[in-house]
């Protein structure tokens, strides 16, 4: 593993657990270098498999280590970066969700709010223009039956 990729999951590692706050944007800050553990190794060493340990990791009089990390398996690292990229997209797609309440709850506000209808569109008027619309249709269809009859009669 070469060192761009353990900078990606030192650096990334505590700011993907501590995640954002639920509705707060996420403004990412590299968190201070943690203080060293007593002999730990001082650089990353890689481990491949039917290679022979590097130098310096092991005591040649004692076959004792050296000093102390954590092996973390390729697959290990290969989940976190997967993981680490669908939070990336989750985090867009919160971003969108708190968008979208925002604007539901605009419009809960906008609907609940009173408003003063025109005269012209209160239940009121429209009833009344039906009636006479009504009225004035019914006394249409009697002029031309009262005109027709006395055009067909002699």
């Amino acid at each position: 593993m070469s060192f761009f990729v353990w900078l990606v999951v030192l650096v990334e590692a505590p700011a993907l657990a501590a995640g954002p706050s639920p509705g707060a944007s996420f403004t990412w800050t590299v968190p201070a270098w943690p203080v060293p553990v007593a002999h730990e190794c001082p650089r990353q060493i890689d481990l491949q498999y039917g290679q022979p340990l590097p130098s310096g990791l092991v005591d040649p009089g004692t076959s004792l280590l050296t000093c102390s990390g954590t092996l973390v398996p390729s697959s290990d690292l290969a989940h976190y970066l997967l993981t680490d990229a669908w939070a990336g997209q989750a985090g867009f797609r919160g971003e969108q969700l708190t968008l979208d309440r925002a604007w539901y709850q605009a419009k809960v506000v906008d609907l609940s709010a009173p408003k003063k209808v025109p005269w012209s569109q209160r239940p009121r008027t429209q009833r009344t223009i039906g009636e006479i619309e009504g009225a004035g249709g019914v006394a249409l269809a009697v002029f031309a039956a009262v005109e027709l009859l006395g055009a067909v009669r002699p």
